[in-house]
């Protein structure tokens, strides 16, 4: 995929990409679906793998963009928090948008009303841990910044 890109660029173009960092700096995600699979079963992750955390390894991600033929790659690291579900959101509307938009919250749909109430409480429970008037529900997030040549 990457080399198709890369294809798609003139000479010394660049691509700049923003790619999730390792799950344990981005506990916006990894929290939810922590508490997800205390009430459903859930593979375990698996490093490299395609999905959010497929480049959490900055030397992996430099090689698969170096193996595409692009140079000069540069990775940086953008962390701080973020609004899980929008700015200035309750926390039930955190849980609302872990619901739709995370893959733990399409498992979730797999199983009985009952299940899916319990983890709809324990989650609402933990975004209520995190919110804060007028900014909404605030958790930690890391990004890699990606900047390479063709």
């Amino acid at each position: 995929a990457f080399a198709n890109l890369r294809s798609m660029l003139r000479p010394g173009g660049r691509i700049d990409l923003a790619v999730w960092g390792p799950p344990p700096r981005n506990p916006w995600m990894t929290d939810g679906m922590a508490v997800a699979r205390q009430h459903v079963e859930m593979p375990a992750p698996v490093p490299r793998a395609p999905g959010p955390f497929a480049f959490e390894e900055r030397d992996y991600l430099r090689e698969v963009l170096e193996s595409a033929g692009f140079s000069d790659v540069f990775v940086d690291e953008l962390a701080g928090q973020l609004a899980v579900g929008g700015a200035g959101g309750t926390a039930e509307q955190a849980c609302a948008f872990a619901r739709n938009a995370m893959a733990f919250g399409q498992v979730l749909l797999d199983y009985p009303e009952a299940v899916q109430q319990a983890a709809t409480r324990d989650l609402t429970a933990l975004y209520e841990r995190h919110y804060r008037p007028g900014e909404g529900v605030m958790m930690d997030f890391c990004v890699w910044l990606v900047t390479a040549r063709s």
